[in-house]
């Protein structure tokens, strides 16, 4: 599911009785779903119907169909595609490449306005962010993130997750007064996270360090 132009669209397997292998995608306005699009799926994508979710794209002009493909000869790893459905006009474009599965081979920056692609919310491959404070470090584990993807980058918009150390005193060191309004990046690249820890939701805006 993913919010696009003011509605949500969501992603079905077509209803029982279908005989050709399609995958549904539908816009929701209020209480009114229509049928978007109908797209063709190839035989050996029937088996990894699971893995298809939307994208957005971050100037708003079109939803994307996300699927993982096939691995490739220089890594195991499946590489994922997009395929644009264009909101009006509901026309689907050629599929896109948007780098491998695991992100091998990207940096992961913050996100800028330069950087136009899509947006999906994904869990990352590596097991904990490191958070550098001026009276700790932590680690965020269980990290899941909004990604920004094109054909030749990759950014973070957001990551959350659950602190390492869950005591209310290691907490109560990630927080500040004004700390709950930090809801949107001060700065070009910076990164809106949130910690769980000891029942509480933390907001933290932090810079990508390498």
């Amino acid at each position: 599911m993913v919010r696009a132009a003011g509605r949500w669209c969501v992603v079905t397997q077509p209803p029982p009785g279908t005989t050709a292998p399609v995958t549904l995608v539908w816009q929701i306005d209020g209480s009114v779903a229509r049928e978007l699009v109908r797209v063709p799926r190839a035989g050996d994508m029937m088996n990894r119907s699971g893995s298809m979710h939307l994208a957005r794209r971050s100037d708003g002009r079109a939803i994307g169909l996300v699927v993982d493909g096939q691995s490739t000869a220089d890594r195991p790893s499946p590489v994922r595609w997009v395929l644009p459905i264009d909101l009006e006009t509901s026309q689907m474009g050629d599929p896109e490449p948007v780098g491998y599965a695991d992100l091998a081979g990207r940096t992961l920056d913050g996100c800028t306005d330069d950087v136009i692609g899509w947006v999906l919310d994904a869990s990352l491959p590596m097991s904990s962010v490191r958070l550098r404070l001026p009276q700790t470090t932590s680690n965020i584990h269980s990290v899941y993130a909004r990604l920004r993807l094109t054909t030749t980058r990759a950014c973070v918009e957001r990551v959350s997750g659950q602190l390492d150390n869950q005591s209310p005193e290691h907490a109560a060191m990630l927080t500040r007064p004004g700390a709950s309004r930090a809801t949107a990046a001060a700065h070009p690249g910076d990164v809106m996270a949130t910690a769980f820890a000891a029942q509480s939701r933390l907001p933290l805006r932090c810079a990508v360090t390498k």
